[in-house]
């Protein structure tokens, strides 16, 4: 009578529970990876994107202001802060755009007391101010550490007045 009860027990076995476990962990860990991968991309793409924004918006902002001035002068250049000031025919102060080497470009608009930061992710090394005849070239390298990966993009542009 005993053989007999022995075989009606129902129930896992141990074999049958660490096997399971084992597939349920190599699948958390398969899904864990991939959750990783695909926001640490995301990241990726949503930070560069925001600094192709910050370029656009500093090189648009300078051309206008370029396309207006008669002057342009270059100060800093190899210190820890670079400025182009720009001035109409009549020497009149259109705007002053500076980069330091804290990362931070920003521009002071004539008129204004205070400089106001287009953005705080400038490559100092790799960005200049140079001019060319009587125009400006900008080669500017914005960088950001989304998730500890670096992200980095490159943009180079001749800006020239209209007169």
């Amino acid at each position: 009578m005993l053989p007999s009860l022995a075989l009606s027990r129902k129930g896992f076995t141990l074999i049958e529970m660490v096997t399971t476990l084992a597939i349920v962990g190599i699948a958390s860990a398969l899904f864990y990876m991939i959750w990783v991968t695909n926001v640490s991309t995301m990241e990726n793409h949503i930070s560069r994107a925001d600094l192709w924004n910050d370029a656009n918006a500093i090189v648009e902002r300078l051309s206008v202001d370029v396309r207006e001035a008669s002057q342009i002068t270059l100060n800093g250049q190899g210190t820890p802060t670079q400025t182009a000031t720009l001035r109409d025919a009549q020497g009149n102060l259109l705007a002053t755009y500076r980069m330091s080497n804290a990362g931070v470009f920003e521009v002071q608009p004539a008129g204004a007391g205070n400089f106001t930061i287009l953005t705080g992710f400038v490559d100092y090394a790799n960005s200049s101010f140079a001019l060319i005849g009587k125009g400006l070239a900008l080669n500017l390298t914005l960088f950001d550490r989304p998730l500890h990966h670096l992200v980095s993009i490159n943009a180079s542009t001749e800006i020239y007045p209209r007169n």
